[in-house]
């Protein structure tokens, strides 16, 4: 129990504890972080500037110079007692190498800070910043103790030295304190903004400070002062700062984290062009500050001392406003702090040259002022910009980094002294100045090399600029109309598009600084067909037979029936008028509706709702370089078949084994170019065009990156893209976890509220430019780095490729909007997760049966370890606001519901497969489909809806259409299949003619005569014209109870059959309704592979049960088959 404090009534315990508990809050330390490093920052600046109106006339008044007599005359005079008196006057005192000593002892301090600083960089980077800082303070303080004390030259150029060897430690570790506490790239830079005009403050209020002291008190004082506040400093650092866990950086190993050497960040080019910058900034102050007193006293003889020491005052104020305009100017456009900068330099090198020509003091603080504002741009500008250099391009450790930056400002100081007092002895103040406009101006052209750096892109071995690798993306985009294309609802990003001989051809129109695009050759010497348009008897007959098996009862199919004749009467015809004449125009009637109503408008997540998974057989890595070698190489893979589509070198697809029926193409080209962007209400497909230049979107440790996969139309080799992949898995596990923003949540959840997160994210610039990377990227590759302790059976790989386990794993490790992903977990675990809506699973299939069969071939090559051209991958950026926390919580919040509630089972019948079916005389994609009719049936008591896609690529730009098994003679079937009353004769013959209507719905579908593109057609017509009030409502036929069960799947299926000698992989999904199963099936030789899911969460069904049931319905189905052929 303490003791009670006054006025807030309160025990002293309680304020210490309540005081201790604020200090430690994260943003409080952040706070005192940058008021320490403040202090010490105006502590070290004040330092180095109070000498000048002190030491000047302190040097002369001890007779430290040896001085010459110049044209003095003795005057003689006889006093009134006759003494003659001998008085040397009319000439005056020159102070030898007053000005070369002068400089000496300015430049000490920042001399002896050039060459500790890359050991005290060293030492920051490895022992954390803390205890770095504490020592520079108190070496400050005993040098400037000393300095007070100091009556002779030799002691004054020892502490002036000594005060550079703290300044090494203090500001090193002040600045990479503050890169290190404040991680993202607005706050960073408010921060270092602040840092700065404290260094201005010291720089300029040090001069009057101490011009008034000396005048008042003497030498010792104003030293005296700064040594004390020096101490204070270093006991806050002590007390109040608590150093950061991650203040010294570990890896996931616990081993330390080894920063960048300063050496390799000088062969940075992007460093070294800030560091030269730098230099140039403060060239104008360190060459003017210890020239201009003498100059005044030369041209404005008149001027009180106390007003020479006060000509820099006024110019904090500009440098003040000048790095207040520059953080806001970076907030609205983070991109341009190259342009900044170049403008402050060129703005220093002009005012300097108008510097001679001023005759006032008043005309003086002018350029000077001028001058402060140019040094604010430049600083404000590129010191954030060496903490976010070493944040993408090496280790996020800032010892060295920042230790580059104080040596740049300490070889203008270290130097500019001595130099500007020979230049000034030798051809004058003037010739000073102009050197320092021409080394200003000359330098400004050399920024504008640092324009890539917030744009994305990198320098060359020769530092030359490499052209963007992907084209600019407008700020806005306008959906393309129907007309314009074929009806898929794609958009390019600032393109006009339009359809000739089945290619598409990409102009520029208003954009001119976009990469060169590839104009791709037609697939086809003639066009494909047109999709025919079946007759509304032929569509609505086939709707009343599958309605009539899921109707509940006689009443409502009869209804059912009723609303079909009221629309073939009163609005059939002019409908299907309307669908002719858009088979007419365009060459897929289809795509119009289908694609639309499919997969762009349900609001139901992508993940688990929508995205199928094909999953590769397992590897095993023998280490982690084993693992990246394998993902460079699947890469390149897909990029080498991306090549061979762009220029017409890939192998068509055909109908027929006799290669007469050719194949529509077109799923190919958009396969590697589409993504899939969230809308409110509907979403859109964008495409980029083929480039000279193009990236893939890596993700790691929930981090996006991208990386460069083709630069001027060359693809980068496996070692090039290897070296990338290096790097990325460096910067993911080298950055702050508790920084990391998992944004590709937003990906995760429903759509109307993923539209709603990049529609407030747009709103930044930053934002923008990133998504913009995303949506340009090739593909996404998933580097699960991280293990999954989930995953035990293939069942258990099919849920990782799917969702990654949620958040607690690997979810957020993808981006879920993206066609292709690519994901390879630590384990051996790897395949494919795929946005359905752009291709279907046999194009998806044969692109990745091809970059395995690449990356087994290329692994047994010996491979060119080491890159040639050494390219770093690209962070991508992001700022969130609360709104897009709280919608980020919330989508992430509801894929772990989804991801946790799915049950799959991979299942592997090997009793038999796709040579005995044939044997049976029964279509083995028939066959499998009954069999599943059957197990439904048994389990459930009725059969549902059912779909199977039926590929319908025959024709133009064609995608499916959906083969119906539940059908009117499947139902009498599989009611007589357990009756025992029934014989197997009578079981046999119902089974025949349901496999006999399963082969001609078949059929029906792959020539274009399905029904379900043709009804989403005419209900989405009708709507549309209800909703303008050309009918009085939509036709109930559309809107029954019917209907709704009728158009829903509870039995979503797909058969993909993969390559015979990749052996372990699968298609897998989950079911589209929370009440149904997925089955995605591969049939092969002799056996058949299922993948079945199912919704933990619905008490009705259990995919395990399920599969059984279909293993179980295909034993019996055979034995039927061949009890009956025996029994003949």
């Amino acid at each position: 129990m303490g003791y009670n404090i006054p006025i807030i009534n309160r025990d002293s315990d309680w304020v210490r504890d309540w005081i201790d508990k604020r200090v430690k809050e994260p943003q409080m330390q952040k706070k005192l972080v940058l008021v320490v490093v403040s202090i010490a920052l105006l502590l070290d600046n004040m330092l180095y500037m109070v000498i000048v109106p002190i030491i000047p006339k302190y040097l002369r008044d001890i007779h430290a110079y040896e001085v010459e007599y110049i044209g003095y005359h003795n005057e003689t005079r006889r006093l009134k007692n006759g003494t003659i008196v001998v008085k040397m006057t009319g000439g005056q005192l020159d102070y030898l190498n007053e000005e070369i000593e002068l400089g000496w002892l300015f430049a000490s301090k920042a001399l002896l800070q050039i060459f500790v600083n890359p050991f005290s960089g060293f030492i920051i980077d490895r022992i954390g910043y803390e205890l770095p800082m504490i020592i520079g303070l108190i070496v400050m303080f005993s040098s400037t103790a000393i300095f007070a004390l100091g009556k002779s030259y030799g002691v004054l150029f020892f502490a002036r030295s000594l005060q550079g060897f703290g300044s090494a430690f203090a500001d090193t570790s002040g600045l990479a304190m503050i890169a290190d506490r404040f991680t993202e790239e607005n706050e960073r830079s408010a921060a270092l903004g602040i840092a700065l005009a404290f260094i201005s403050f010291g720089c300029l209020v040090a001069p009057p400070f101490g011009s008034v002291l000396y005048s008042i008190a003497g030498k010792p004082v104003p030293f005296l002062i700064l040594s004390f506040v020096c101490l204070i400093d270093a006991f806050m650092v002590f007390m109040v700062i608590q150093p950061k866990p991650s203040s010294v950086r570990t890896s996931e190993t616990g081993e330390r984290l080894q920063g960048t050497p300063m050496w390799r960040l000088f062969m940075d080019p992007y460093i070294a062009i800030c560091s030269g910058a730098l230099i140039m900034a403060n060239v104008s102050l360190a060459f003017l500050e210890p020239t201009i007193t003498n100059w005044m006293a030369e041209t404005m003889p008149d001027t009180p001392g106390w007003m020479v020491g006060m000509i820099w005052f006024p110019a904090f104020f500009p440098h003040v406003l000048g790095v207040y305009v520059t953080v806001k100017l970076l907030e609205k456009y983070p991109q341009y702090p190259w342009i900044f900068a170049a403008i402050g330099l060129a703005m220093e090198g002009l005012s300097c040259a108008a510097v001679p020509f001023m005759n006032s003091v008043l005309k003086l603080i002018i350029p000077l002022s001028t001058v402060c504002f140019g040094i604010a741009l430049v600083d404000t500008s590129l010191l954030p910009m060496l903490g976010y250099l070493v944040d993408t391009r090496h280790v996020s450790v800032y010892g060295s980094v920042y230790a580059i930056a104080d040596i740049s400002y300490s070889l203008a100081y270290a130097f500019g002294p001595i130099i500007a007092g020979g230049v000034v002895h030798s051809v004058g103040f003037l010739a000073l100045n102009i050197l320092i406009c021409v080394l200003n101006l000359g330098y400004s052209p050399v920024i504008y090399f640092l324009r890539s750096v917030y744009t994305y892109d990198n320098l060359d071995a020769n530092g030359k600029p490499k052209p963007p690798s992907v084209p600019p993306v407008p700020q806005s985009m306008n959906q393309l109309q129907d007309e314009q294309t074929d009806g898929y609802g794609y958009q390019t990003e600032g393109y006009d598009t339009r359809l000739t001989n089945g290619s598409y051809q990409h102009g520029y129109g208003a954009t001119e600084a976009m990469t060169l695009t590839v104009i791709a050759e037609s697939w086809y010497e003639k066009p494909l067909p047109k999709p025919p348009v079946p007759s509304l008897e032929h569509t609505f007959s086939r709707y009343l037979e599958y309605a009539s098996v899921v109707a509940k009862n006689q009443e409502q199919f009869l209804k059912t029936k009723e609303n079909v004749k009221e629309f073939l009467r009163d609005g059939g015809e002019k409908f299907q008028e309307k669908v002719l004449e858009l088979a007419e125009i365009t060459p897929n009637w289809v795509n119009h509706f289908w694609l639309t109503e499919m997969y762009l408008k349900p609001r139901y997540p992508l993940p688990l709702y929508s995205n199928p998974a094909y999953i590769f057989p397992k590897k095993e890595f023998k280490d982690f370089d084993d693992y990246l070698t394998f993902a460079a190489h699947m890469i390149r893979g897909l990029m080498d078949f991306k090549s061979l589509i762009d220029h017409r070198r890939a192998d068509r697809d055909f109908v027929d084994r006799e290669c007469s029926i050719p194949m529509c193409m077109n799923q190919y080209d958009r396969l590697l170019t589409s993504y899939r962007e969230a809308h409110t209400g509907e979403d859109i497909l964008v495409r980029t065009p083929v480039g000279e230049d193009e990236h893939v979107m890596v993700m790691c440790q929930k981090q996006a990156f991208t990386i460069a996969v083709k630069i001027h139309g060359q693809l980068l080799s496996f070692s090039e893209i290897r070296h990338q992949l290096t790097r990325v898995v460096d910067m993911a596990k080298n950055r702050n976890g508790y920084n990391v923003v998992p944004i590709a949540g937003a990906t995760a959840g429903g759509r109307d509220n993923a539209a709603a997160f990049w529609t407030t994210a747009k709103i930044d610039p930053l934002n923008q430019e990133s998504f913009a990377r995303v949506q340009n990227s090739i593909f996404n590759i998933c580097l699960d780095v991280d293990p999954c302790d989930k995953i035990i059976s293939q069942s258990e790989e099919g849920q990782f490729i799917l969702h990654g386990y949620g958040s607690n794993y690997s979810g957020l490790n993808r981006w879920f909007e993206h066609t292709i992903q690519l994901v390879i977990g630590i384990d051996g675990t790897n395949g494919l997760c795929i946005e359905h809506s752009v291709a279907e699973g046999i194009v998806i299939i044969k692109m990745a049966e091809y970059a395995l069969h690449y990356e087994k071939e290329q692994s047994g090559k010996k491979q060119l370890t080491e890159a040639t051209l050494k390219i770093d991958p690209m962070p991508l950026r992001w700022r969130v606001t609360p709104t897009m926390k709280e919608i980020l919580d919330d989508q992430i919040k509801a894929f772990d519901k989804h991801a946790d509630d799915l049950e799959l089972d991979c299942i592997h019948f090997r009793d038999f497969g796709k040579e005995k079916i044939k044997s049976l005389q029964v279509s083995p994609d028939g066959f499998i489909q009954l069999s599943m009719q059957l197990a439904h049936f048994r389990m459930h008591g009725h059969l549902v809806s059912t779909y199977e896609s039926a590929s319908i690529r025959r024709y133009q730009c064609g995608r499916v259409d959906n083969i119906r098994s539940a059908t009117p003679e499947t139902l009498n079937w599989v009611r007589v299949m357990d009756d025992k009353t029934k014989s197997s004769e009578e079981k046999l013959k119902l089974f025949q003619e349901a496999a006999t209507k399963q082969a001609i719905v078949t059929k029906e579908n792959i020539t274009g005569y399905g029904i379900d593109n043709h009804l989403c057609a005419l209900s989405t017509l009708s709507s549309a014209a209800a909703q303008r009030k050309e009918i009085e409502k939509q036709f109930d036929v559309f809107t029954d109870q019917l209907w709704v069960d009728t158009m829903r799947f509870p039995l979503s299926t797909s058969q993909v059959t993969t390559s015979a000698d990749i052996v372990g992989d699968y298609l897998c999904y989950g079911p589209v309704v929370d009440d149904g199963y997925g089955n995605g099936y591969n049939i092969q030789n002799n056996e058949i592979i299922m993948a079945v899911s199912a919704r933990k969460s619905c008490k009705f069904t259990n995919a395990t049960k399920f599969g059984k049931a279909v293993c179980q319905a295909m034993c019996d189905i055979a034995h039927l088959i061949e009890q009956n052929r025996s029994q003949n």
